[in-house]
């Protein structure tokens, strides 16, 4: 049994979900409802809109989810320094959270232990000190120009000031991890498959990327003109394969297992034009394809196969033996629905929705009657219950819901609504009051199909 739950969404009392005790007591809840696996999203630092699915730097942990009570506790920070941090519970609001970054300045400032060089920090003390997209850093743009190693010499202080908040956010990340495994709870990440124009990756990796086309999907469920998403494609070779395997290992080093995200692109990825208004108009390319899984059968991961999904992907997908998705809102219609519970196998990973989808008291609000067709008559509560039980009671090697189902939260609590910037987009968050006998609702459809 698995709960989907961002880091971020975690109650506390510092604006946003951090790796201190509320994420221990959740574990806590976790264990006690029977939980195996918890799903987060992308730890990596978030774009402008908040979403940690186009990020600067997909190597790096947000330093936002260290907790200012463990650097306490190390004597790095003052009861009164942490006392001005927290923040009247409410959305995650990133504005309220900038002055954060001072604070933590004087943890490292106190730090006097050894901290290890991380190849990801040259470029935030240059995104710090410049303010703008890297391509605007005059000779810094070259990662391999004396303007940078000129500029790591004199803003070095600032260098190490990086690698010190990600030490101690892989620090505390590990810690945690290492405490949810002793109560058998595991933790299942996410891996987004494009980075950001403006990102590290694209800095210091500029022969794997084509900037002339962006990436996208073309029109489907969640759209009619499809999803720009504007990220750079890919220069399918050698260098990303090599690139793409670190990735995918330093990944597991941080999670119990990964989620690849846009599976399909491995196979085939759609580039859009650099400039388009709109993903209707695009070119389907080669993928990194079966040679590049070879040696990867037997990883413990997560293909996300929604959308558009040729014979060639499936293929691609059975030659991995990875595990798909199916997603309960996806399968209430139409004749040999994958996604429909009697038509879901053994080898995949069935949830009643992922981060994209409505909350399931929404879905079930909006399509009552299709809803009953499978549920029976009951009140719209009853119906999520009773979807969810269904979930369960498929022979998915592993059912997921995010918390907020269980909950019968609505549309407010919805994680992100896909080709939409809004600032309901990536910033629910929930108070510890609403987990008060929830583990029994939880254990109660995790028994319903026998994954206790």
């Amino acid at each position: 049994m698995g709960i989907l739950l961002p880091v971020f969404s975690l109650f506390g009392e510092y604006g946003i979900g951090t790796f201190g005790k509320p994420a221990y007591e959740f574990v806590d809840f976790l264990a006690d409802a029977k939980v195996g696996v918890w799903q987060i999203l992308p730890l990596c630092p978030v774009d402008a809109s908040g979403s940690p699915y186009s990020s600067g730097c997909s190597a790096a942990i947000s330093p936002l989810y260290i907790d200012p009570e463990i650097l306490r506790d190390k004597g790095l920070l003052t009861f009164d320094e942490c006392e001005k941090e927290k923040i009247p519970f409410g959305r995650l609001n990133y504005s309220l959270l900038k002055e954060r970054t001072k604070t933590l300045y004087k943890a490292f400032c106190r730090c006097d232990g050894e901290i290890p060089h991380f190849p990801q920090s040259v470029f935030l003390a240059l995104k710090e000190h410049f303010g703008t997209r890297w391509q605007e850093w005059g000779e810094c743009s070259d990662c391999n120009s004396f303007g940078v190693k000129n500029f790591t010499q004199k803003h070095e202080l600032q260098v190490r000031f990086m690698d010190f908040l990600q030490f101690e956010a892989q620090s505390q990340w590990q810690k945690l991890r290492e405490y949810a495994l002793s109560k058998g709870v595991e933790f299942l990440g996410d891996m987004p498959f494009y980075v950001a124009g403006d990102s590290y990756e694209t800095w210091s990796k500029r022969e794997l990327f084509d900037t002339t086309s962006v990436a996208g999907v073309p029109p489907d469920y969640f759209s009619a003109t499809g999803q720009l998403w504007g990220n750079p494609v890919y220069k399918v070779g050698e260098d990303l394969k090599k690139w793409w395997s670190e990735r995918i290992y330093s990944a597991l080093d941080l999670f119990d297992m990964l989620r690849l995200d846009h599976f399909r692109a491995f196979d085939s990825f759609y580039a859009i034009k650099s400039g388009s208004k709109d993903a209707t108009v695009g070119e389907w390319r080669l993928g990194l394809g079966k040679e590049f899984f070879l040696d990867k059968r037997n990883l413990p991961i997560v293909a996300e196969d929604l959308g558009t999904i040729t014979p060639s992907v499936s293929e691609l997908l059975e030659f991995t033996g990875y595990p798909g998705m199916r997603v309960l809102q996806f399968g209430l219609s139409g004749d040999n629905n994958p996604h429909s519970p009697e038509n879901i196998g053994e080898n995949c990973v069935c949830y009643t929705g992922t981060h994209d989808n409505m909350p399931l008291r929404t879905f079930v609000e909006r399509n009552g009657e299709e809803v009953r067709r499978v549920v029976g008559n009951c009140d719209d509560i009853e119906a999520v219950d009773r979807l969810i039980e269904i979930g369960s009671r498929t022979k998915a090697k592993l059912f997921v819901a995010p918390l907020f189902d269980f909950m019968h939260k609505g549309e407010s609590y919805r994680i992100n609504t896909p080709s939409t910037v809004s600032e309901y987009n990536w910033s629910v968050r929930f108070k510890r009051s609403d987990l008060y006998g929830l583990d029994k609702t939880i254990r109660s459809a995790a028994r319903v199909g026998d994954r206790i």
